[in-house]
C-alpha cells in the first residue's frame, strides 16, 4: 500500500480520480460494490453528529460527536472494501494504512451477520491504528507482540467509552469513585465472533485500563512464552 502514502498531499481532484481507480482495482464484484457501499453507510453513522440530553436537565446539545473524536477523525479518512483475491489472502480481515481503512469483502460480509454494532467497532479500533500513530510506535520490539499490545489497549479503550453494563460499567463507577456514569452518548454491544477473534477476556479492562501500549508491550514481553527459548 505504499504507493497511496502521497495521497494526502495531492489535490482535490486527484484524490477523487486517484480514490475512483483505487476502487475499480480492488473491487471486482457486484458483491464488493453492495457491501463498500454498505461500509460508506457505516462511515456516515460514525461521523453523523448526535442530540445528546443534558444531566443537568438544560435541554439537548446539538451536534454531539458521537464516538467523540473518532467521529471528527473518520470524517477525514476513507474507508475501502477490497474483493481481490490476492489481497484478500494478504490481508484476510481488516487493516490500517496511512489515512484508509480496508475490509476484505468476505470479511465484511460475516461481520454483519454479527451485527451492525460489531463493524462499527472493527471501523472504530482501525481508525484507533491511525490515531494513536500506531505505525511509528514499537517499531524496537516483535511486530506480533507490538500489535497484540496495540490491540489490547485499542480493544480496552473502545469499551470502557462504549460498551453498556458488565465489566465495563463497573469499571466506569470504580474509576469515577462509585457515581453514576452511564450517560454515554453512544454505546454498541459487538457480538460473539468479534469478542471472540478480539480476545476479550475476563479482567482486561482492570488490566489493561490505564495503561499505554509501551506499559502494555512490557508486561507481554514479561509471560513466561515469550522468555522461552525459540528453538531455532
Amino acid at each position: 500500500m505504499a504507493t497511496y502514502k502521497d495521497d494526502d498531499y495531492a489535490s482535490k481532484e486527484g484524490l477523487v480520480e486517484a480514490n475512483r481507480l483505487r476502487q475499480h482495482r480492488l473491487v471486482n464484484t457486484p458483491r464488493g460494490a453492495n457491501l463498500l457501499a454498505y461500509l460508506q453507510q457505516v462511515k456516515e453513522s460514525i461521523t453523523h453528529p448526535v442530540s445528546f440530553a443534558s444531566s443537568s436537565g438544560g435541554g439537548y446539545s446539538q451536534g454531539v460527536p458521537k464516538y467523540g473524536a473518532l467521529s471528527l477523525f473518520a470524517s477525514t479518512v476513507n474507508f475501502f472494501v477490497y474483493d481481490n483475491d490476492a489481497l484478500q489472502a494478504r490481508f484476510p480481515t481488516a487493516f490500517a494504512c496511512g489515512k484508509y481503512v480496508f475490509f476484505s469483502a468476505d470479511f465484511l460480509e460475516e461481520l454483519k451477520k454479527d451485527g451492525s454494532d460489531s463493524v462499527v467497532f472493527v471501523a472504530l479500533h482501525e481508525l484507533m491504528h491511525i490515531s494513536l500513530l500506531h505505525s511509528y510506535r514499537l517499531k524496537d520490539i516483535n511486530p506480533r507482540l507490538a500489535n497484540r499490545a496495540m490491540d489490547y489497549v485499542i480493544n480496552t479503550r473502545l469499551r470502557i467509552g462504549h460498551e453498556p453494563g458488565g465489566e465495563a460499567e463497573e469499571y466506569r463507577k470504580e474509576v469515577s469513585g462509585g457515581q453514576n456514569n452511564e450517560r454515554q452518548i453512544a454505546h454498541f454491544s459487538v457480538g460473539p465472533s468479534v469478542r471472540q477473534g478480539l480476545g476479550f477476556e475476563p479482567g482486561d479492562l482492570k488490566k489493561y485500563g490505564r495503561l499505554s501500549e509501551e506499559d502494555v508491550a512490557r508486561m507481554l514481553m514479561n509471560e513466561p512464552e515469550q522468555q522461552q527459548p525459540s528453538g531455532g
